[in-house]
């Protein structure tokens, strides 16, 4: 079976945890800690696969599996990009570094920060 990609997080209208499996958006499992709602999906995702399967249908393929090249297209303005080149000019970076740095969510230093 694929390695397919769960999280679990604390519901406080539930009153617990609800993990949830990425690629079966619409599958969910409750329970009192993480640990569980995270074998509780688990075995509804490995059912679930197993179904499909036996239908003849391809499970969709896990996002943790897949290669990425790393690399990927934005469109925005170009108002945006252009403020975006400016603010990567300033930090003495390239644009794609500067882009990366942000995805990344590391500081840049900003003007403020350097006078």
């Amino acid at each position: 079976m694929a390695n397919y990609t769960y999280r679990a997080e604390w519901s406080p209208d539930s009153d617990e945890y609800v993990a949830v499996c990425l690629e079966f958006p619409s599958r969910y499992s409750r329970a009192q800690t993480a640990h569980q709602a995270i074998e509780g999906i688990q075995k509804v995702i490995a059912e679930e696969v197993a179904d499909l399967e036996e239908r003849g249908l391809e499970p969709p393929p896990s996002l943790t599996d897949r290669r990425y090249i790393g690399k990927f297209v934005v469109r925005t303005s170009p108002e945006l990009h252009g403020r975006l080149m400016v603010d990567a000019h300033e930090q003495g970076v390239s644009f794609n570094q500067w882009v990366v740095q942000k995805l990344a969510g590391r500081h840049l230093a900003s003007l403020d920060d350097l006078f």
